[in-house]
């Protein structure tokens, strides 16, 4: 988190959509159709994926990916025009919906159109010709941030979005773009709008280990807190994919969630999911709802801001090609709307108004935490193995409210039955 990020972002959730994707005609009409449906759930920031149109020079499937951008300035007219992302802005804020949206920065199109204008904004190989420091990122170029023009160029542009009414970017490969970039952009995006919002895609520890390896300068999650608002919680991606396998004992995944918290100031702000557009659907990874349901009760009621991949609440199975074009499979007798629901009403509702002490307690099979200040203080447990057993507890002998489904749990001799996500006030 920046000095200026705001504690309320810690109240708040994202919902993320593919435009493409995400209906028939995958157009963003269709997403202004539902946006009554995605304020309703809760969510306070609606994400977009790049809105501009792909590049066409060595596009990869038939689409083409939504990160090979040809001009920062259009909206792709196979997703609507500029008027239509007026509209969407316009009703989104009304709803009390603020919009973010991706900013791809690292790169463009291999065909964009700064590779006619401004040709000397590319990073070149030995040869001469634009290259990338991603070999299997074959449909893009990398720009070149030696350069002090393509720097202004890119925070003008940057500038214009805030302008329009964007809330907020999510900024694809953020490691990888200088620091003191991120920066300047900052500084200036709050001029515009004192509240804009920004969204780091931090790095994998094989991604970091891979960039340093080719002598590739990146950021950590540290550096790049002192420009963004919230980081991706990339830094324990693998330890969540092996805490979903459910022989995995949950202890070492609650110890390196709190290494982690240990190694963060107090008031560091991480994104949880447990699937986004680079990253499996849950629903293919598990197959039993009980156990999603306690996860996406964890990852949103956690410390930090809680994330949703549209679709997933609907337990959609297959993750939609960057590269084709696949609609999500919406199943509306048979979702998480109302858990997502509850969820992003007890996130609104915490009392914490300036910082959140929030430390794991390690069981073998269930994920718990408690979340306190000088004056509150609350427990969760989520059975994300859905064992439905009496686990010890510090909580002393008799009732309490379980603020998720309005019913009371009891604790007897010191024991707990977590058989479904509890989240409990104690003062």
């Amino acid at each position: 988190m920046a000095t200026d990020t705001s504690q309320q972002l810690l109240k708040g959730s994202i919902y993320q959509v593919f435009p493409r994707c995400y209906s028939k005609k995958g157009s963003l009409k269709e997403v202004i159709a539902d946006l009554d449906r995605i304020a309703d759930l809760g969510f306070e920031y609606l994400y977009f994926l790049p809105l501009h149109e792909p590049g066409i020079l060595n596009r990869k499937g038939t689409c083409g990916s939504p990160y090979s951008i040809r001009d920062y300035y259009e909206i792709d007219p196979k997703l609507g025009s500029l008027d239509d992302f007026h509209e969407l802005l316009a009703k989104a804020h009304g709803l009390g919906l603020n919009v973010i949206t991706d900013i791809v920065i690292n790169h463009t199109a291999c065909d964009a159109v700064f590779t006619k204008t401004h040709p000397e904004y590319y990073l070149l190989d030995e040869n001469n010709q634009p290259t990338r420091k991603v070999p299997d990122w074959s449909d893009v170029y990398d720009l070149d941030y030696h350069n002090e023009k393509l720097q202004a160029e890119l925070i003008a542009m940057m500038e214009y979005w805030a302008r329009i009414g964007v809330d907020g970017f999510r900024c694809d490969v953020a490691p990888i773009v200088p620091l003191d970039f991120w920066l300047r952009a900052r500084k200036a995006l709050k001029a515009i709008n004192p509240d804009f919002f920004l969204l780091a895609e931090s790095g994998e520890e094989r991604f970091i280990e891979i960039m340093r390896e080719k002598k590739v300068p990146i950021l950590t999650d540290n550096e790049l807190y002192a420009a963004f608002d919230i980081c991706y919680c990339y830094d324990l991606w693998d330890f969540f994919k092996e805490a979903f396998n459910k022989e995995t004992d949950l202890r070492e995944f609650a110890r390196v969630i709190n290494y982690q918290q240990s190694m963060l100031p107090i008031n560091n702000i991480k994104c949880w999911f447990l699937e986004n557009h680079d990253q499996p659907r849950i629903a293919s990874i598990i197959s039993d709802h009980d156990r999603i349901d306690n996860w996406l009760s964890f990852v949103l009621l956690a410390k930090g801001m809680g994330f949703v991949y549209a679709g997933e609440e609907c337990y959609d199975q297959k993750r939609p090609s960057l590269f084709e074009k696949e609609e999500v499979v919406w199943n509306r007798s048979f979702n998480q709307e109302a858990l997502i629901r509850r969820c992003n009403k007890i996130k609104k509702e915490l009392p914490f108004s300036s910082y959140i002490n929030f430390r794991m307690i390690p069981y073998r099979s269930i994920l718990s935490f408690g979340m306190y200040d000088d004056d509150h203080e609350y427990l969760a447990y989520f059975d994300v193995n859905n064992r439905k057993e009496r686990v010890e507890t510090s909580l002393k002998d008799g009732k309490y409210f379980n603020l998720l489904n309005d019913k009371e749990v009891e604790v007897h001799n010191g024991l707990l039955l977590v058989d479904e996500p509890l989240f409990i006030r104690i003062k």
